[in-house]
């Protein structure tokens, strides 16, 4: 049951990283005082639902699946973060933001 769990927590990281992309993109179209509220709430929604799915897979399945899906989460997370060495000026530009492309115009 453990590497259903596996397969499982890396779905869910996958399905997470989508709506992650996607809030952010509406964020941009959302006015400027509501968006980080809006970012928010997406959040909290997203949090909830994670703690739904392991709740009902430790319910169902036991502890062995709960513990495979956290790690397949984990995994996804990793990966994520190794490829991400690849590419570091896409980190260095998200971490800084626009402030540095703002300073580059004038």
């Amino acid at each position: 049951m453990m590497w259903v769990g596996l397969v499982t927590g890396f779905l869910i990281f996958a399905i997470n990283m989508l709506v992650i992309a996607l809030v952010l993109r509406k964020a941009q179209w959302v006015p400027e005082e509501e968006a980080p509220k809006y970012i928010a709430v997406r959040y909290y929604i997203r949090f909830v639902v994670l703690l739904v799915v392991l709740g009902i897979g430790f319910f169902f399945w036991g502890f062995r699946f709960a513990l495979g899906t956290m790690a397949g989460i984990l995994a996804g997370k990793l990966v994520l973060l190794a490829l991400g060495g690849y590419h570091k000026e896409l980190f260095v530009r998200l971490l800084r933001g626009d402030e540095e492309e703002a300073g580059q115009d004038e």
